[in-house]
């Protein structure tokens, strides 16, 4: 891989910065009060700067996501392979839950970005990004749950609908946890919670019939 240059090492910089000023403006106004212009004034920069990077606040919208679901992909992954697969399943659910559990603005830009007619929004490049992205993250549960039934260790439901399954019960108790005051649990009932409801989806996902 050849090595970036300083300039392409200072647009990507700036291009971090822009997100994490997105998060900064989540945490004091709702999303569609936020406008690029906005964006710029928080961390000092033109407007004109900002459209160096993106063209509209969806495709900066759509890169934030990129970026915070992307790190939480790459957990995922390095996640130990050589195990039966309803153990790795845990651990993927845990450190999924975790993450997002930890990270309360995302809840907003998860909701936007799978909105009806987001993608049709975003520029060219980007939406080809996030397409990519997206099979590349189902691409590898569903893998992961075919080698499962495949073992004999997930019943013989179609891996696509198993996963469908355990992403539609996450992103609710994802908004369950992103709608209430995270600052009114303590870590261990954090953990407690996170502990069962683990338990719980794999639990479910085992006891159904084939």
């Amino acid at each position: 891989m050849t090595a970036m240059t300083y300039k392409e090492r200072e647009f990507q910089r700036r291009e971090n910065d822009l997100l994490d000023a997105l998060l900064e403006c989540l945490q004091e106004a709702p999303l569609e009060q936020i406008t690029i212009e906005s964006i710029a004034n928080h961390i000092g920069i033109a407007k004109g700067t900002v459209y160096k990077h993106v063209s509209t606040k969806d495709d900066l919208i759509a890169k934030l996501s990129l970026r915070e679901f992307g790190d939480l992909h790459n957990l995922m992954v390095n996640v130990d392979q050589n195990r039966p697969v309803p153990v790795i399943i845990k651990d993927l659910i845990t450190l999924g839950f975790k993450h997002m559990a930890s990270h309360q603005t995302m809840g907003i830009i998860d909701d936007y970005v799978h909105s009806p007619n987001f993608k049709s929004k975003l520029s060219p490049e980007v939406r080809e990004e996030i397409e990519h992205k997206d099979k590349e993250f189902d691409s590898f549960f569903i893998d992961l749950m075919q080698r499962g039934i495949d073992e004999g260790d997930i019943p013989n439901i179609p891996a696509k609908t198993l996963c469908d399954i355990i992403h539609f019960t996450m992103i609710g108790a994802y908004e369950g946890i992103w709608g209430c005051n995270a600052e009114e649990f303590t870590p261990n009932e954090i953990l407690k919670f996170t502990n069962h409801y683990t338990s719980f989806i794999l639990g479910g996902i085992l006891s159904l019939e084939d």
